[in-house]
C-alpha cells in the first residue's frame, strides 16, 4: 500500500502512476499530444485535467474539451476534469 511507503518511496511510485504536463494544447496540439501519448509508453491517457488559467472565454474551454475528445476518440479518457472560472 502507498501509504505505508516512506515519502522518497512514495514519490517515486507516484511520479510512476500520476505524470503531469503543463502545454497550452490550443497553442500547440501536437506537443500536448506528444507529452500525453509519448510520456505514457504510447498509451492513451486515462484522465486527463484541463486547468483553464485565468479567465478564457467559454469558447476555449468548450474547444479544449472538444481537442481532448477528438485527439483520443479511439481509446477516450476515462475522466476529463475541467478547472475553468468561466465554467
Amino acid at each position: 500500500h502507498i501509504d505505508d511507503c516512506d515519502g522518497k518511496t512514495r514519490d517515486s511510485l507516484h511520479s510512476q502512476i500520476v505524470q503531469y504536463h503543463k502545454v497550452d494544447a490550443l497553442v500547440n496540439p501536437r506537443g500536448a499530444y506528444s507529452h500525453a501519448v509519448n510520456g505514457n509508453n504510447n498509451n492513451h491517457p486515462d484522465m486527463v485535467l484541463i486547468d483553464i488559467g485565468g479567465n478564457r472565454e467559454l469558447k476555449g474551454v468548450v474547444r479544449m474539451i472538444q481537442w481532448v475528445q477528438s485527439s483520443f476518440q479511439n481509446e477516450p479518457p476515462r475522466v476529463i476534469i475541467v478547472k475553468s472560472e468561466s465554467l
